[in-house]
């Protein structure tokens, strides 16, 4: 970074506007910031450092203590920096958080921390990158110079009383600074990733322990080797459970074959009995079967002589079927004698109708002489209706047509006004989009407005919040300083008392040199404070100042989004004023609603441009088509008068035809309709004669023959008498020949051939089952030959038992066998979760060895990135120790202390000692006296500058500024110091001295001078 200008106003000491132009100091400057004690040196460092960061190098400094005393209220405190960085320039201007004179000149108002960052362009102009937000300029600063502001004190700026902070620092911030400066953050994604990688790989190998420990949870073990002998035991169990379901199975066997012979004797027992009791059934049924045998007998008997009584039985059967058939034929006689005489009757009644047959015929001819006359009549009426018809059309054609002119000339008329009056409304247009852009315009102010004022609500209330927290944080911090004072009261008191015990009579005092001590200062043990008690009071203050820093800092922020909010409301209510001056309103919804209506209505009026045009087409088509309808009334007109004569004289021939009909004729189809209803009326007369001449005549056929079937039956009758009576004679001496007393004996004993037949089939039966059972009694009595009855029931429960040994003896072996199979499926299941595990144990072997190395967990703990900026930082110091080498007369050289050396500490790697050649031993650089250690601090910051460029990181450390030091150094080390500082400057480096030493001001010809003055500081230049 090199700087160009600085411009500081009301800024510390300074109460006017001082300007810095470091170009005049020429290239690669080495130059003193001169001055006495308080005029503003460190202010003008603490104004760059400002203008960068918005902090200054002095951390305890707030915004509120830059502000000069001497400034008047109506200029504000601003800083501006003009710099660059390698070919590309910049220019940023800062104003504090303070309070300011208003624009009426009669309070002091707050104004917000403001920051402006620009780009300066080769070709002269400005690019503007951050314009007004504090946050934004910090993030973009951050960017462009690559440090962040505490980086920057410590590398580039080494404050007064500071400068050992980057030598004493420990090792995670002197990481924090070298990562940025070096760029090695991927060193630390490469840790990230591999450490991500091994935790992966631990976590697998932790699941497949989980996996294995659940896996034998499951079979009730807690290893490996528990498993495999549990396995042994259940196979030697299993074979056990074997043998014994052998042997009970062979027990069940015997018991079932003892029982299977004992039921089978048991049934052949059964057999005996039963064919026992069927043999008594039978013998009982002998009596039975006799009877049966002697009714076979007389059934047989009566077959014998049944044809005769057949034979009788047929003869009854015909003379009563023609005894029937004559009653039949008697009725039928006397229904046909009723039928022939109603039928005489009929036909007598037809002949005397008849009669009247010539009268009809002669109304038939009358009729048909009035035909001519009933179709001049239709004609003549005809010739009528058509001109009354044709005179009608004409009329309501010339009707319908005045009509539609009518119509057509008012709809013409109304069109013609609405073009008029919507050409007035268009007029209207454009006055009313002026309107409607006004009033958008006005709603969009109105809008932001609202949620201005919403925002701003909610805005105060947070900054009444901030400004409550900031009240507490401010009382929290003076109770932290006053208690961190009494605690150091008390310290200093104590190691006086510490100091007082040590003093001996008649020696001097180390303090004041005296060998009387009147008064030795006791100790206090109420108010005993040591020294690690003191730097925790020190530390909470430290933490409660931090606190109440941000604390200030919301309330700030708060503040200035507040009075940003009210002057953007502000300047809208003045828009609003200055531009709606006739129609002011300050409610958006009303606003809001009007712009609705008016865009509804412009919206219409665009709506009737078009419809217009359309109106203005029918206007032309209505007036083309109203001539051609006048033309048309105009020719029905004439046409109505001739019209009117044909009807005239076709009415006068309608009444001449209608003197000549009678009017019930003079309707077309009734004359024809009559003579057909007469000459029908004839026909039907006819018809009905024939028809009942003929039933007569029919009827007498029927009589004729009816009587002679009731004669011929009367002979068969008697003819079929004599036979029956012989027959019955021959039926008695039958049953008297084969001893039946009468008919009813016969009846009693007849039977027919299969009720025959199945009788003899029972006797057969009976006797063929009775000589079957016998044989059956007597195979079984030689079986059973002195064999006694089997207990079954003994023998059902000897097997139930053994089938019950049986089945328990399975189920044992089944759930060892169950048991044996998981024992087995689980020494699977591990052995291949152990094949995954023992793959991802030589995974992690190599992966897990090097995230631990990495992360610096390993044998030398230090991790990947801080190994690498490890070897950075020692060619850091090899060009440092060069230096202080130099300075210190040879004594000095700056060494970065062995990792192995430093095994319990996760730190490791870029921790600091000094090797005193003098002793030849290392020890600490905390150790260094003030003027060793700013020796050590310089030479360290012009190492680091040196290697940074060279290794271009990145970042630019072309500038470096000390603040005082150089009056801890002797004469020899400060002119060494000046010739490092003259030697480096050659290598194009800016450096900047702040110094009381008389010997700097001599040798250094390039100076800013800063003077004190009652009204405030004031710079000038010496080049």
């Amino acid at each position: 970074m090199k700087l160009i200008n600085l411009t500081i106003s009301a800024f510390g000491p300074f109460a006017k506007t001082q300007t810095v132009d470091f170009t005049c100091l020429g290239d690669n400057p080495l130059f003193l910031i001169d001055g006495p004690t308080g005029a503003g040196k460190s202010s003008v460092l603490h104004a760059i450092c400002y203008a960068l960061y918005g902090e200054t190098t002095d951390e305890a400094r707030k915004e509120q203590g830059i502000r000069s005393d001497h400034a008047s209220d109506d200029t504000l405190t601003s800083v501006g920096l003009e710099f660059a960085i390698k070919d590309k320039r910049y220019r940023i201007t800062r104003t504090p958080s303070q309070m300011r004179a208003g624009k009426r000149g009669d309070k002091l108002v707050k104004h917000n921390a403001t920051a402006e960052l620009l780009q300066l362009l080769d070709d002269g102009t400005e690019q503007l990158l951050v314009a007004k937000k504090k946050k934004d300029a910090d993030e973009y600063i951050l960017q462009i110079v690559g440090l962040s502001a505490d980086q920057f004190r410590q590398v580039m700026v080494l404050p007064q009383g500071k400068f050992r902070e980057l030598l004493l620092a420990n090792s995670s911030d002197r990481q924090a600074i070298l990562s940025t400066l070096f760029a090695t953050d991927i060193y630390q994604k490469i840790e990230t990733q591999i450490k991500e990688r091994a935790l992966q790989i631990e976590r697998q190998y932790s699941q497949f322990k989980s996996k294995i420990d659940e896996t034998l949870s499951e079979v009730l073990v807690d290893s490996n080797e528990q498993l495999q002998d549990k396995i042994v035991q259940q196979q030697q169990l299993c074979e056990q459970q074997q043998q014994a379901k052998h042997i009970e199975d062979a027990n069940r066997q015997l018991c079932l074959g003892q029982y299977k012979d004992g039921e089978s004797l048991s049934k052949q027992f059964q057999l005996h009995a039963i064919a026992t009791e069927k043999l008594t059934a039978i013998e009982s049924q002998r009596e039975a079967m006799q009877a049966l045998a002697q009714k076979i007998e007389l059934a047989l008997t009566a077959q014998k002589i049944k044809p005769q009584l057949q034979a009788l039985a047929q003869l009854k059967a015909d003379v009563q079927q023609i005894e029937t058939q004559q009653k039949v034929w008697q009725n039928e006689q006397l229904e046909l004698n009723k039928q022939h005489q109603h039928a005489t009757q009929q036909w007598q009644s037809a002949k005397q109708q008849l009669q009247q047959r010539d009268e009809v015929l002669h109304r038939i001819a009358g009729l048909k002489s009035l035909l001519p006359v009933q179709q001049s009549f239709a004609h003549t009426q005809q010739y009528y209706q058509d001109h009354d018809k044709a005179l009608q059309d004409a009329q309501l054609l010339l009707q319908s047509k005045q009509q539609e002119h009518k119509s057509i000339a008012e709809r013409s008329e109304k069109g013609r006004l609405l073009i008029e009056q919507s050409q007035q409304q268009l007029g209207q247009q454009n006055e009313l989009m002026l309107e409607l852009k006004n009033l958008q315009q006005q709603a969009i102010l109105l809008d932001e407005r609202d949620q201005l004022n919403q925002k701003l609500a909610r805005t105060q209330n947070d900054l009444k919040q901030a400004q409550q927290a900031y009240q507490q944080q401010y009382r929290l911090w003076q109770q932290a300083e006053q208690h961190y004072h009494q605690q150091a009261s008390h310290y200093h008191a104590n190691q006086a008392a510490v100091l007082a015990a040590q003093l001996e009579i008649n020696q001097p005092c180390p303090v004041c040199g005296s060998s009387v001590h009147p008064a030795p200062c006791q100790a206090n043990g109420d108010n005993n404070v040591d020294q690690a008690t003191l730097e925790q009071a020190q530390t909470a203050w430290q933490q409660q100042q931090q606190r109440l820093a941000k604390s200030d800092t919301n309330q700030q922020q708060q503040q200035l989004l507040s009075h940003q909010f009210e002057q953007r409301i502000a300047q809208i209510n003045q828009q609003l004023k200055e531009q709606f001056v006739d129609k002011p309103s300050a409610d958006s919804v009303e606003v809001r609603q009007h712009v609705s209506r008016l865009e509804l209505r412009i919206q219409e009026l665009t709506t009737v441009a078009d419809n217009i045009k359309k109106w203005q087409i029918n206007q032309q088509k209505m007036s083309k088509s109203l001539a051609p309808l006048a033309h048309n009334i105009e020719q029905l007109n004439q046409q109505l008068p001739t019209l009117v004569a044909a009807k005239a004289s076709a009415q006068q021939a309608l009444q001449q035809a209608s003197e000549t009909l009678a009017e019930k004729y003079r309707k077309a189809g009734v004359l024809e309709a009559e003579i057909a209803e007469l000459t029908a009326q004839i026909s039907q007369l006819e018809q009905t004669h024939n028809e009942t001449e003929k039933a007569v005549q029919a009827l007498l056929q029927q009589v004729t023959a009816i009587n002679a079937n009731i004669d011929q039956g009367k002979q068969n009758i008697t003819t079929v008498s004599a036979r029956l009576n012989t027959q019955q004679q021959v039926w008695l001496a039958a049953l008297e020949q084969h001893g039946f007393a009468n008919e009813q004996a016969f009846k009693e004993v007849e039977l027919d051939e299969q009720q025959v037949a199945a009788l003899q089939q029972q006797l057969t039966q009976h006797k063929e089952q009775r000589e079957q059972i016998k044989g059956q009694i007597s195979a079984l009595a030689q079986q059973l030959e002195q064999k006694q009855q089997p207990n079954l029931d003994a023998l059902q429960q000897k097997l139930d038992l053994a089938q019950q040994n049986l089945i328990a003896a399975e189920q044992l072996l089944s759930q060892t066998t169950m048991q044996h199979n998981r024992l087995l499926d689980a020494q699977r299941k591990i052995s291949a979760i152990e094949n995954q595990q023992s793959d991802n144990k030589r995974q992690y072997e190599v992966i897990g060895n090097l995230a631990l190395a990495a992360s610096g967990r390993g044998n030398v703990r230090v991790s990947l990135e801080r190994f690498v900026l490890a070897d950075l930082l020692d060619s850091v110091l090899a060009i440092a120790s060069k230096r202080l080498h130099l300075m210190s007369r040879g004594q000095y050289q700056l060494l970065r202390q062995d990792e192995s050396a430093q095994k319990r500490n996760v730190t490791a790697g870029l921790d600091l000692a000094v090797f005193d050649s003098y002793s030849s031993k290392a020890r600490p650089v905390a150790t260094l006296s003030g003027g060793e250690s700013f020796m050590a601090s310089l030479a360290l910051a012009l190492a680091l500058s040196d290697v940074v460029q060279q290794r271009s990181g990145g970042i630019v450390l072309d500038t470096l500024f000390i603040d005082e030091g150089f009056g801890s150094l002797d004469q020899d080390s400060l002119q060494l110091a000046i010739q490092t500082l003259v030697d480096l400057q050659a290598t194009g480096r800016t450096i900047g001295i702040i110094s009381h030493v008389s010997e700097l001001k001599e040798q250094m010809a390039k100076r800013i001078d800063v003077k004190s003055q009652r009204d405030g500081s004031a710079i000038s230049m010496t080049v």
